[in-house]
């Protein structure tokens, strides 16, 4: 089975604000899969440590159930103050093709947002086709500078 984008269209993410959001996966196994090698995964992740989770896993029941979980469908239901859509806050959006990722952000704009807010912690491997789609995650100014001198956006993991 494929792995899939749920998307939401509404959150209470006090970061972002009121936004679509995206989870990868309908299956626990392919969130995990996408997250497998992060150095975050285990210890310091806020998605495993925290309600995202859970909130994923009520979902994952849903879409089992037939619920639509489309970015069409969360676009749709998103409050028109929303200004971005943010993709894989759960999971790693490297499993995704360029193309699916870019498809998401072109549908976004043509919704009239201004873009969308990724993420990927495998900016030198498996999450390299998204330059320029996400933001590389990096646990150090280091990295990120180093990223950045690489033509990457880049936003560094500190201690919460």
């Amino acid at each position: 089975m494929k792995t899939q984008m749920l998307w939401v269209p509404r959150s209470k993410n006090t970061k972002t604000g009121d936004i679509p959001q995206g989870y990868v996966g309908q299956t626990r196994k392919h969130v995990r899969d996408s997250c497998t090698g992060c150095p975050l995964q285990e210890d310091y992740c806020y998605y495993y440590k925290g309600s995202a989770q859970m909130a994923h896993g009520n979902m994952m029941k849903k879409n089992k159930e037939g619920k639509d979980y489309s970015i069409t469908a969360a676009i749709k239901g998103s409050v028109r103050s929303a200004n971005y859509i943010r993709a894989a806050v759960g999971g790693d959006p490297s499993v995704f093709t360029r193309q699916e990722v870019q498809g998401w952000r072109d549908e976004a704009m043509r919704a009239g947002f201004k873009g969308m807010i990724a993420y990927t912690h495998f900016p030198h491997t498996k999450g390299s086709h998204l330059k320029g789609l996400a933001l590389a995650s990096t646990e150090s100014l280091a990295q990120a500078d180093l990223l950045m001198d690489q033509g990457w956006l880049a936003a560094v993991t500190v201690p919460y």
